[in-house]
Protein backbone atom coordinates (compact mmCIF):
# COMPACT_ATOMS: atom_id res chain seq x y z
CA UNK A 1 0.00 0.00 0.00
CA UNK A 2 1.00 3.53 -0.81
CA UNK A 3 1.13 5.40 2.48
CA UNK A 4 2.23 8.90 1.43
CA UNK A 5 -1.20 9.85 1.21
CA UNK A 6 -1.10 9.09 5.32
CA UNK A 7 1.43 11.55 6.16
CA UNK A 8 -0.21 14.17 8.65
CA UNK A 9 -2.99 12.97 8.08
CA UNK A 10 -5.55 13.69 11.20
CA UNK A 11 -8.86 11.84 12.06
CA UNK A 12 -11.29 12.81 15.37
CA UNK A 13 -13.25 10.27 16.29
CA UNK A 14 -15.87 11.26 18.98
CA UNK A 15 -17.79 9.04 21.13
CA UNK A 16 -15.65 6.38 23.11
CA UNK A 17 -17.86 3.67 23.47
CA UNK A 18 -17.75 0.05 22.05
CA UNK A 19 -17.71 1.22 18.37
CA UNK A 20 -15.64 4.11 18.70
CA UNK A 21 -13.07 2.64 20.41
CA UNK A 22 -13.06 -0.84 17.95
CA UNK A 23 -12.52 1.89 15.22
CA UNK A 24 -9.94 4.12 17.24
CA UNK A 25 -7.68 0.78 17.93
CA UNK A 26 -7.29 -0.32 14.47
CA UNK A 27 -6.69 3.25 13.31
CA UNK A 28 -4.08 3.80 15.74
CA UNK A 29 -2.16 1.03 14.00
CA UNK A 30 -1.78 3.65 11.18
CA UNK A 31 0.23 6.04 13.36
CA UNK A 32 3.31 4.93 12.18
CA UNK A 33 2.60 5.84 8.56
CA UNK A 34 2.49 9.09 9.51
CA UNK A 35 -2.04 9.20 11.12
CA UNK A 36 -2.63 11.17 13.82
CA UNK A 37 -6.10 9.29 15.70
CA UNK A 38 -7.81 11.37 18.32
CA UNK A 39 -10.66 9.88 20.08
CA UNK A 40 -12.87 12.08 22.39
CA UNK A 41 -15.59 11.33 24.90
CA UNK A 42 -18.18 14.23 25.83
CA UNK A 43 -16.19 14.26 29.55
CA UNK A 44 -13.25 15.41 27.46
CA UNK A 45 -15.10 17.81 24.97
CA UNK A 46 -18.79 19.01 24.92
CA UNK A 47 -19.65 17.94 21.31
CA UNK A 48 -23.52 18.66 21.59
CA UNK A 49 -22.33 22.49 22.41
CA UNK A 50 -22.27 23.82 18.42
CA UNK A 51 -20.13 26.93 19.96
CA UNK A 52 -17.52 24.24 21.65
CA UNK A 53 -17.40 22.15 19.09
CA UNK A 54 -16.64 25.28 16.70
CA UNK A 55 -13.85 26.34 18.39
CA UNK A 56 -12.29 23.11 18.87
CA UNK A 57 -12.66 21.81 15.27
CA UNK A 58 -10.99 25.63 14.20
CA UNK A 59 -7.68 24.49 16.61
CA UNK A 60 -7.57 21.34 15.43
CA UNK A 61 -8.65 20.95 11.76
CA UNK A 62 -8.99 16.98 11.26
CA UNK A 63 -9.37 15.58 7.84
CA UNK A 64 -11.89 13.27 8.77
CA UNK A 65 -14.59 13.72 11.88
CA UNK A 66 -16.25 10.38 12.67
CA UNK A 67 -19.30 10.45 14.70
CA UNK A 68 -19.68 7.58 16.97
CA UNK A 69 -21.52 9.11 19.90
CA UNK A 70 -25.76 8.45 20.32
CA UNK A 71 -28.44 7.23 22.71
CA UNK A 72 -28.93 3.69 22.35
CA UNK A 73 -30.65 3.48 26.03
CA UNK A 74 -30.05 0.77 28.65
CA UNK A 75 -31.22 -2.06 28.66
CA UNK A 76 -32.22 -1.15 25.42
CA UNK A 77 -34.08 1.62 23.14
CA UNK A 78 -37.20 1.97 25.41
CA UNK A 79 -35.24 4.03 27.42
CA UNK A 80 -35.51 7.06 24.66
CA UNK A 81 -39.33 6.92 25.78
CA UNK A 82 -38.34 8.39 28.84
CA UNK A 83 -35.30 10.44 27.92
CA UNK A 84 -36.48 11.85 24.21
CA UNK A 85 -34.21 15.43 24.91
CA UNK A 86 -30.98 13.55 26.06
CA UNK A 87 -31.74 11.00 22.49
CA UNK A 88 -32.63 14.38 20.44
CA UNK A 89 -30.08 15.74 21.31
CA UNK A 90 -27.68 12.99 21.03
CA UNK A 91 -29.07 11.13 17.81
CA UNK A 92 -30.17 14.17 15.37
CA UNK A 93 -29.08 17.57 16.88
CA UNK A 94 -25.58 17.41 17.61
CA UNK A 95 -24.69 15.42 14.90
CA UNK A 96 -26.37 16.98 12.54
CA UNK A 97 -24.56 20.67 14.11
CA UNK A 98 -21.12 18.57 13.42
CA UNK A 99 -22.34 17.70 9.85
CA UNK A 100 -22.82 21.77 9.20
CA UNK A 101 -19.44 22.75 10.44
CA UNK A 102 -17.70 19.99 8.90
CA UNK A 103 -19.19 21.55 5.60
CA UNK A 104 -19.06 25.13 6.43
CA UNK A 105 -14.63 23.58 7.33
CA UNK A 106 -14.31 21.15 4.46
CA UNK A 107 -13.65 18.29 6.78
CA UNK A 108 -14.84 15.03 5.87
CA UNK A 109 -17.62 13.67 7.67
CA UNK A 110 -18.90 9.79 8.95
CA UNK A 111 -21.63 9.82 11.05
CA UNK A 112 -22.57 5.99 12.32
CA UNK A 113 -26.03 5.44 12.85
CA UNK A 114 -28.70 3.33 12.56
CA UNK A 115 -31.59 1.30 9.95
CA UNK A 116 -33.80 0.94 12.57
CA UNK A 117 -35.55 3.31 10.31
CA UNK A 118 -37.97 0.85 8.34
CA UNK A 119 -39.78 -2.07 8.86
CA UNK A 120 -41.74 -4.91 7.58
CA UNK A 121 -40.77 -7.44 4.65
CA UNK A 122 -42.74 -6.55 1.42
CA UNK A 123 -38.91 -5.24 -0.25
CA UNK A 124 -35.06 -5.30 1.21
CA UNK A 125 -34.79 -1.92 2.10
CA UNK A 126 -32.02 0.17 -0.21
CA UNK A 127 -30.74 3.62 0.69
CA UNK A 128 -33.36 5.28 -1.48
CA UNK A 129 -36.05 4.22 0.04
CA UNK A 130 -38.05 6.53 2.05
CA UNK A 131 -38.08 5.35 5.74
CA UNK A 132 -41.25 3.96 6.69
CA UNK A 133 -40.59 3.32 10.74
CA UNK A 134 -39.30 6.68 11.17
CA UNK A 135 -40.14 10.62 12.12
CA UNK A 136 -44.07 10.21 10.43
CA UNK A 137 -44.40 7.22 11.45
CA UNK A 138 -45.77 4.86 14.48
CA UNK A 139 -42.51 4.26 15.68
CA UNK A 140 -40.10 4.24 18.16
CA UNK A 141 -38.45 7.62 19.57
CA UNK A 142 -35.19 6.23 19.04
CA UNK A 143 -36.01 5.78 15.12
CA UNK A 144 -37.93 9.32 14.78
CA UNK A 145 -34.00 11.22 16.26
CA UNK A 146 -32.74 8.41 13.64
CA UNK A 147 -34.66 9.71 10.71
CA UNK A 148 -34.40 13.05 11.91
CA UNK A 149 -30.62 13.13 11.78
CA UNK A 150 -30.98 12.16 7.91
CA UNK A 151 -33.36 14.85 7.25
CA UNK A 152 -30.88 17.42 9.14
CA UNK A 153 -27.92 15.89 7.99
CA UNK A 154 -28.78 16.82 4.25
CA UNK A 155 -26.61 16.30 1.29
CA UNK A 156 -23.01 16.34 3.24
CA UNK A 157 -20.97 13.36 4.52
CA UNK A 158 -21.42 10.22 4.84
CA UNK A 159 -23.43 7.99 6.76
CA UNK A 160 -23.02 4.25 7.95
CA UNK A 161 -26.23 2.55 8.91
CA UNK A 162 -26.29 -0.47 11.56
CA UNK A 163 -28.43 -3.03 12.52
CA UNK A 164 -28.41 -5.29 16.18
CA UNK A 165 -24.45 -4.90 15.93
CA UNK A 166 -22.49 -8.11 17.39
CA UNK A 167 -18.90 -8.53 18.15
CA UNK A 168 -16.54 -11.04 18.93
CA UNK A 169 -16.79 -10.08 22.93
CA UNK A 170 -19.16 -10.66 25.82
CA UNK A 171 -19.17 -6.80 25.58
CA UNK A 172 -22.88 -6.49 27.12
CA UNK A 173 -23.93 -3.83 24.14
CA UNK A 174 -23.38 -7.41 22.02
CA UNK A 175 -26.54 -8.17 20.27
CA UNK A 176 -25.68 -11.64 20.77
CA UNK A 177 -25.03 -10.83 24.65
CA UNK A 178 -28.07 -9.54 24.96
CA UNK A 179 -30.12 -12.05 23.14
CA UNK A 180 -28.47 -14.38 25.72
CA UNK A 181 -29.72 -12.63 28.81
CA UNK A 182 -33.29 -12.80 27.52
CA UNK A 183 -35.84 -16.04 28.06
CA UNK A 184 -38.45 -14.56 25.48
CA UNK A 185 -37.48 -13.67 21.45
CA UNK A 186 -39.68 -13.20 18.65
CA UNK A 187 -38.64 -14.99 15.54
CA UNK A 188 -38.45 -12.46 12.68
CA UNK A 189 -35.68 -11.64 9.60
CA UNK A 190 -33.36 -8.68 10.41
CA UNK A 191 -30.31 -7.82 9.34
CA UNK A 192 -27.56 -6.94 11.71
CA UNK A 193 -23.77 -5.55 11.65
CA UNK A 194 -20.51 -6.84 12.62
CA UNK A 195 -18.36 -4.33 14.60
CA UNK A 196 -14.83 -5.75 12.69
CA UNK A 197 -16.31 -5.52 9.63
CA UNK A 198 -17.32 -1.88 10.12
CA UNK A 199 -13.65 -1.18 11.59
CA UNK A 200 -12.38 -2.50 8.08
CA UNK A 201 -15.08 -0.50 6.54
CA UNK A 202 -13.98 2.58 8.21
CA UNK A 203 -9.99 1.92 7.79
CA UNK A 204 -10.61 1.17 4.11
CA UNK A 205 -12.56 4.97 3.69
CA UNK A 206 -10.54 6.48 5.67
CA UNK A 207 -6.80 4.99 5.28
CA UNK A 208 -6.53 3.03 2.38
CA UNK A 209 -8.80 4.51 0.04
CA UNK A 210 -8.39 7.82 1.92
CA UNK A 211 -11.76 9.39 0.75
CA UNK A 212 -12.01 13.11 0.22
CA UNK A 213 -14.48 15.05 1.97
CA UNK A 214 -16.63 15.38 -1.58
CA UNK A 215 -16.07 11.64 -1.72
CA UNK A 216 -17.56 10.85 0.97
CA UNK A 217 -20.45 12.94 0.26
CA UNK A 218 -20.46 11.19 -3.02
CA UNK A 219 -20.48 7.82 -0.76
CA UNK A 220 -23.66 8.94 1.28
CA UNK A 221 -25.91 6.50 2.83
CA UNK A 222 -24.45 3.04 3.75
CA UNK A 223 -26.66 -0.24 4.75
CA UNK A 224 -23.86 -1.37 6.35
CA UNK A 225 -25.02 -5.08 7.25
CA UNK A 226 -24.55 -8.93 5.82
CA UNK A 227 -26.07 -10.41 3.05
CA UNK A 228 -28.61 -13.15 3.90
CA UNK A 229 -29.85 -12.45 7.24
CA UNK A 230 -30.80 -14.98 9.45
CA UNK A 231 -34.35 -15.79 11.66
CA UNK A 232 -33.59 -15.39 15.04
CA UNK A 233 -34.27 -19.42 15.60
CA UNK A 234 -31.28 -20.03 12.66
CA UNK A 235 -29.01 -17.62 15.03
CA UNK A 236 -30.58 -19.76 17.62
CA UNK A 237 -28.83 -22.43 16.79
CA UNK A 238 -25.77 -21.13 15.55
CA UNK A 239 -25.26 -19.81 19.12
CA UNK A 240 -26.32 -23.53 20.81
CA UNK A 241 -23.69 -24.97 18.45
CA UNK A 242 -21.18 -22.87 20.12
CA UNK A 243 -22.18 -23.15 23.90
CA UNK A 244 -23.77 -19.65 24.30
CA UNK A 245 -26.80 -21.00 25.72
CA UNK A 246 -29.85 -19.55 27.52
CA UNK A 247 -31.62 -22.66 29.00
CA UNK A 248 -34.86 -20.94 29.30
CA UNK A 249 -35.05 -19.20 25.53
CA UNK A 250 -39.21 -19.52 24.35
CA UNK A 251 -39.80 -17.95 20.86
CA UNK A 252 -43.17 -15.69 21.37
CA UNK A 253 -45.43 -13.40 19.81
CA UNK A 254 -44.11 -9.67 19.94
CA UNK A 255 -47.37 -9.07 22.07
CA UNK A 256 -45.86 -11.17 24.73
CA UNK A 257 -42.91 -8.88 25.02
CA UNK A 258 -42.86 -6.27 28.12
CA UNK A 259 -42.07 -3.59 25.75
CA UNK A 260 -43.26 0.32 25.35
CA UNK A 261 -41.60 1.39 22.15
CA UNK A 262 -42.69 -0.79 18.66
CA UNK A 263 -39.49 -2.56 17.13
CA UNK A 264 -38.24 -2.69 13.77
CA UNK A 265 -37.58 -5.46 12.17
CA UNK A 266 -36.86 -5.39 8.22
CA UNK A 267 -34.24 -6.83 5.82
CA UNK A 268 -31.21 -4.10 4.37
CA UNK A 269 -30.00 -4.21 0.80
CA UNK A 270 -26.51 -4.03 0.45
CA UNK A 271 -26.50 -3.58 -3.04
CA UNK A 272 -25.13 -0.06 -2.75
CA UNK A 273 -22.54 -1.58 -0.33
CA UNK A 274 -21.32 -4.19 -2.98
CA UNK A 275 -21.14 -1.17 -5.59
CA UNK A 276 -18.65 0.39 -3.51
CA UNK A 277 -16.24 -3.07 -4.01
CA UNK A 278 -16.49 -3.82 -0.16
CA UNK A 279 -16.15 -7.76 0.30
CA UNK A 280 -18.75 -8.08 2.68
CA UNK A 281 -19.31 -11.55 4.52
CA UNK A 282 -22.41 -13.66 4.72
CA UNK A 283 -24.51 -12.73 8.21
CA UNK A 284 -24.05 -17.07 9.13
CA UNK A 285 -19.92 -16.58 8.01
CA UNK A 286 -19.91 -13.22 10.09
CA UNK A 287 -21.47 -14.59 13.25
CA UNK A 288 -19.64 -17.85 13.68
CA UNK A 289 -16.56 -15.94 13.66
CA UNK A 290 -17.55 -13.70 16.58
CA UNK A 291 -18.79 -16.92 18.09
CA UNK A 292 -15.98 -18.65 17.78
CA UNK A 293 -13.53 -15.82 19.65
CA UNK A 294 -16.48 -15.73 22.49
CA UNK A 295 -16.66 -19.53 22.85
CA UNK A 296 -12.63 -19.17 23.21
CA UNK A 297 -13.22 -16.23 25.80
CA UNK A 298 -15.55 -18.19 28.14
CA UNK A 299 -13.46 -21.35 28.16
CA UNK A 300 -10.22 -19.34 29.15
CA UNK A 301 -11.92 -17.68 31.75
CA UNK A 302 -13.35 -20.94 32.88
CA UNK A 303 -9.67 -22.22 32.86
CA UNK A 304 -8.67 -19.80 34.93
Amino acid sequence: MNIAHLVNKRILILGKGYVGTAIYNELKLFECAGVDVTVLQQADLDYTDADIMRVYLEYARPHVVISCFGFTGRPNIDEAEDKKDLCWRLNCTAPADINRLCSSMGIGFINISSGCIYSGYGVDFNEKNKPNFGMFDDSSFYSKSKHAYELQAGNYGSTIRLRMPFTPDTNSRNYLMKILGYDNLIEYRNSKTSIPELVRFITYMTCDACFSPDELTDIGIVNFVHPEPLMTSDVLELMKEYGVVNDNWKLVDIDEIDIKAPRSNCVLDTEWLECLGFNMPTEEVALRKALTKIQDERDSFSRG
